[in-house]
């Protein structure tokens, strides 16, 4: 049940009760693939630094994971799906990002959870608000760690605050995010593909192959 509902006004719920009934599963370390693939073999894991939250929370993309290559790691826990979040667990700026088609099915490495909302929440207002400075200060105020480096545990992620919108215009302001998110993925990726034909012509003019 939301906390402080009021359907005139925004209402401030704790995060597990936006959360489906797996809460926030971790990432894992390099090792376990490693024991199974070697180094040169590893699938190729969304890490801290492909997470952009400018102007969006997204993924840059990643090589989708052949399941049957990972066999013996559980990977339950740590493959990702379209509109589950992803945050950062260390600071001391978190980052949270929504994770699209082309990265359904990518593994997170450690010092990542996932989270997958229920599904009358948007994802992609909750990224907004965690990487708005109102969020980023309830993550800080629940972090623990030194002035440089911080880090939130996954165990108390679920207890951060989250502000939503009123009752009444929810639906409408959820739609919004969505269609924002959807307009930047679509420039982002056209701004990829206009610098990558930029750098193939830099490369034709120096004679390299690109």
């Amino acid at each position: 049940m939301e906390s402080d509902r009021n359907e005139s006004g925004p209402v401030r719920v704790r995060l597990q009760e936006l959360l489906g009934p797996s809460g926030p599963r971790r990432g894992l370390p390099a090792y376990p693939f490693e024991q199974v693939s070697g180094p040169e073999g590893q699938p190729d894991r969304i890490r801290i630094e492909d997470i952009v939250i400018e102007p969006v929370g997204r993924i840059r993309k990643k090589k989708r994971v052949d399941s049957g290559s990972l066999e013996g790691v559980n990977t339950k826990e740590v493959l990702v799906h379209t509109g589950d979040l992803v945050l950062t667990t260390l600071g001391p700026q978190f980052k949270c990002a929504v994770i699209d088609e082309e990265n359904d099915g990518a593994p997170i490495s450690e010092n990542i959870v996932a989270m997958t909302l229920l599904s009358e929440y948007s994802a992609e207002y909750v990224a907004s608000y965690l990487n708005s400075p109102f969020g980023q200060k309830e993550l800080q105020n629940r972090a623990s760690g030194t002035s440089h480096i911080v880090r939130i545990s996954p165990r108390v992620l679920p207890e951060v605050e989250v502000c939503l919108p009123p009752e009444s215009m929810r639906g409408e302001v959820f739609e919004l995010f969505r269609t924002y998110y959807e307009y930047e993925r679509v420039l982002s990726r056209e701004r990829e593909t206009r610098m990558k034909i930029m750098d193939a012509l830099l490369c034709t003019g120096r004679g390299d192959r690109p």
